[in-house]
């Protein structure tokens, strides 16, 4: 994904495997997924499933991190000079990357695993990013517990059957929005999420407006540390990891 701490201690995102990321509003799921789909997709293709902005709002905070060119100068046309070149650069950048953005909102889970295998079989995709899971289109059960749960088992076997990574946001409960230790009690929705999923992680306020913490509630594997710590990138959308190798890649500019 690019980002040191997360990579150093998940080894990645691993084909068959379904990662839910958590956690209250505001604080930044989407860009976090975008960042990491933007990471991921300087190693190996993948899709972004964008429901909730539209594909122009998704891409031009990329733009802005990569270009260090604020949003809001972006939207208002308030450039420096150098701006506009930078941000030509970084459209550039993005154009070449084997990255597959749809905004879409009429998704099902079977839409999707017909499109993952179609992009599969044409460009070699290997992973897969959605925003959001209770977005989906399905109609399935009596109710949202039985249809969220036919969503995950359906979003867990697309992962193992066609042998991608998924990276998918969802939302939590309101019990669980406060704590620094959320458990997997706080997934909304059906017990059958908890189950489907490989790695439960939810972002959570960290010690100061700057910073916000990862925390791990589900891993597979033996994690040594339950949280990572997050630093907003100042006046861009995006984080940076606290720890960092010198010369470990990240998805955008230093």
């Amino acid at each position: 994904t690019g980002l040191y701490a997360y990579d150093m201690l998940t080894g990645g995102h691993h084909a068959g495997e379904l990662t839910l990321l958590m956690g209250k509003p505001g604080l930044g799921k989407s860009i976090l997924a975008i960042q990491m789909a933007v990471g991921m997709a300087n190693e190996s293709p993948g899709a972004v499933y964008e429901m909730e902005m539209g594909r122009v709002q998704t891409v031009r905070r990329s733009v802005s991190t990569e270009a260090r060119v604020q949003t809001r100068n972006i939207r208002s046309g308030k450039l420096e000079s150098g701006d506009w070149e930078n941000i030509i650069k970084a459209i550039e950048s993005f154009q070449t990357m084997p990255l597959y953005l749809s905004d879409d909102t009429n998704w099902t889970t079977a839409s999707m695993r017909a499109d993952l295998a179609r992009l599969k079989a044409q460009y070699g995709i290997r992973w897969f990013v959605l925003d959001y899971l209770y977005l989906l289109q399905d109609r399935y059960g009596k109710d949202d517990h039985e249809r969220l749960a036919y969503i995950s088992k359906s979003l867990k076997n697309i992962c193992k059957d066609l042998g991608l990574s998924g990276l998918v946001i969802h939302s939590m409960t309101k019990s669980e929005m406060e704590s620094q230790t959320p458990n997997l009690s706080g997934i909304r929705g059906s017990a059958q999420i908890a189950y489907d999923t490989d790695i439960a992680m939810f972002l959570i306020e960290g010690e100061n407006d700057k910073t916000v913490k990862l925390y791990f509630s589900k891993f597979r594997e033996d994690v040594p540390d339950r949280y990572i710590t997050l630093v907003r990138d100042d006046g861009f959308p995006a984080f940076k990891c606290v720890e960092r190798a010198a010369n470990y890649r990240t998805p955008y500019k230093d």
